[in-house]
């Protein structure tokens, strides 16, 4: 593709996702032996960026279940994170800190 048509496409592409989801868009990797990328990894881009990914070849948009399991993941490291970080206030309370990390352990 040379850059005259990649680029009137990348446009093209931008102003499609800014009117489907201005705030970002969920995008999956395409499998490429030449760059070890694995096929689905999910991101969460702006319509620039993925009109661009998609543009060049390397990403598409992500399917409705693919979606799903980002945000099933990304709600329960939320969660283990939630509890982590409660465990961690209550252990620094309990030595007398008022927060944040001890770095004098």
């Amino acid at each position: 593709m040379n850059l005259k048509n990649y680029w009137s496409a990348v446009r093209a592409l931008q102003s499609e996702f800014e009117a489907k989801s201005p705030g970002g868009l969920h995008v999956s990797t395409i499998k490429s032996e030449d760059s070890g990328r694995p096929d689905g990894a999910v991101s969460i881009v702006s319509p620039e960026l993925a009109a661009k990914l998609v543009a060049k070849g390397s990403h598409r948009l992500s399917s409705e279940q693919e979606i799903a399991e980002y945000q099933a993941m990304h709600a329960r490291r939320g969660a283990l994170l939630g509890v982590k970080s409660r465990e961690l206030g209550r252990e620094n309370r309990e030595r007398g800190q008022k927060g944040g990390i001890d770095y004098a352990v």
